[in-house]
């Protein structure tokens, strides 16, 4: 959905996801559904924190190449958000815990398929990873807020592991001009993929 070239769509994305967002964090629902007026019509997407979060990322790295009046509407969604976010930060905290322990246990699911040589593993490999850089980053924003993730923590380090069991170094897995905002001495599970276990015997 984010479209690091395109900072105006973006920007309009996340206006929609902050308009939504005291009701979000209101709700018992871990994702929303959104419509962002862009300069090509409406375009729907779905909101979570961690959607939130990466497109704020995308839009901060492309703060020196955006237009002035680009600029002026990055920064000001930027406002609301930091204000939503401090206004409200007890249930946003409460909701990013609980996306955190969902995006944990799909990631496990993921993993287990793995250990378990299904080929779709191996094949799907690139577009989940994304899951394990959702999770950094809201562990990110948990940690720039103070928030506790308690044994959220203790379960990250147990699915990395996991992984480090099946991973084989490689190449950058996403387009190579975001290489440089993704270093491999933090982001290294985007630097190669799983091999398939050994065949017994």
């Amino acid at each position: 959905m984010m479209d690091t070239q395109d900072p105006g769509r973006n920007t309009a994305l996340l206006g929609a996801m902050v308009d939504a967002l005291e009701e979000h964090l209101a709700s018992e629902d871990l994702s929303r559904e959104v419509v962002a007026e862009t300069r090509e019509g409406p375009v729907p997407a779905t909101m979570t924190l961690g959607m939130v979060i990466g497109l704020v990322r995308a839009l901060e790295r492309e703060m020196p190449n955006m237009l002035p009046l680009e600029r002026e509407r990055a920064d000001a969604a930027f406002s609301r958000f930091e204000r939503e976010r401090r206004v409200h930060l007890a249930a946003y905290g409460d909701k990013m815990r609980r996306e955190i322990a969902a995006d944990l246990e799909a990631w496990q699911r993921f993993l287990e398929a793995c250990e378990g040589g299904e080929d779709a593993c191996f094949e799907a490999y690139v577009s989940e990873a994304w899951i394990r850089t959702r999770l950094q980053q809201l562990f990110q924003e948990a940690h720039s807020l103070g928030i506790d993730l308690g044994e959220l923590r203790e379960r990250r380090v147990e699915v990395d592991d996991r992984l480090r069991g099946l991973f084989r170094l490689g190449d950058f897995i996403g387009d190579a001009d975001e290489a440089p905002f993704y270093p491999a001495e933090e982001y290294w599970w985007l630097y190669g993929g799983p091999m398939a276990p050994a065949a017994p015997g």
